[in-house]
């Protein structure tokens, strides 16, 4: 390496890591016709410049560069130094990341880094492995601890849906992936279970223990369609406070009323009727 590349190395590195400095938690990503931006905590967006930001608030941050007009970079070059398609500085492919010790830093609550975090994902569409858009979501507070637990499904259509449950607790963001025929349709907040449905075939329901520090507990299935005894058993030991969640389409507007500071609960309906 020339000394002038080891000297421009040297200040683009300074720069980077000088971006942690002002790495935020509670900015939104924003996008409009033109591509991704940045607003910051106070209004401001980045510009010209490389940023560290925690887009999920898990208390790790990737590096993105905005052009002097307040556009993230992506699928190029700056300085010497790549940025993939979702912006992420990457060495040899792989994107560098840099870790905080506090994840809700510079918020408030525990409530509001978790709109925050689930507000990113689904701009980001990183709440599903398979990077598709969020079609619908329901937020509820399901253990009643101030806290909102959200269930997205994506716009792939019923039979090859992909829905997740996310959750957040001390150390961050969690997710629970299921796909094609299940998904988190509906809750007994009163006793912090959550019941996962399927959208075709046999209509079997799963019953669900939540608490926010393990995730989610298998406590046990059914079937009530062909009225066996022990079926019935199950409904009634897990399945008499099922409450149908309410979804709201993921649409700019709902994702920003829903997700803003603390976050808004969707609702959650009446008691569901057993054979529905």
């Amino acid at each position: 390496m020339t000394n002038k590349n080891l000297i421009r190395s040297i200040i683009i590195g300074i720069a980077l890591t000088a971006a942690a400095s002002v790495s935020s938690f509670a900015g939104q990503w924003k996008l409009d016709d033109r591509g991704w931006w940045y607003q910051n905590d106070d209004g401001t967006y980045p510009a010209a410049e490389w940023k560290w930001i925690d887009g999920n608030v898990d208390g790790t941050a990737e590096c993105y560069y905005f052009y002097s007009d307040g556009y993230m970079a992506y699928d190029n070059e700056i300085d010497g130094y790549r940025v993939n398609s979702d912006g992420q500085w990457v060495v040899n492919g792989v994107v560098q990341k840099r870790g905080f010790s506090a994840s809700v830093s510079g918020m408030s609550s525990a409530a509001e880094a978790a709109a925050a975090a689930y507000r990113n994902v689904l701009w980001n569409k990183t709440w599903n492995s398979r990077g598709v858009e969020a079609r619908q979501f329901a937020l509820a507070d399901i253990n009643n601890d101030g806290i909102l637990e959200m269930s997205v499904v994506s716009d792939e259509g019923w039979d090859d849906m992909v829905n997740s449950f996310l959750y957040y607790n001390s150390t961050g963001l969690q997710k629970k992936e299921f796909g094609e025929i299940d998904y988190v349709e509906a809750a007994d907040p009163e006793r912090s279970i959550v019941f996962v449905e399927r959208t075709r075939g046999k209509a079997v329901t799963a019953a669900y223990a939540y608490d926010p520090s393990s995730g989610l507990t298998l406590l046990d299935t059914w079937f009530l369609g062909d009225g066996e005894a022990k079926e019935e058993a199950k409904y009634e030991k897990y399945g008499k406070g099922k409450r149908l969640l309410v979804f709201v389409d993921a649409t700019y507007d709902n994702i920003d009323y829903y997700l803003s500071g603390s976050g808004k609960a969707t609702g959650i309906g009446d008691l569901q009727d057993p054979q529905e």
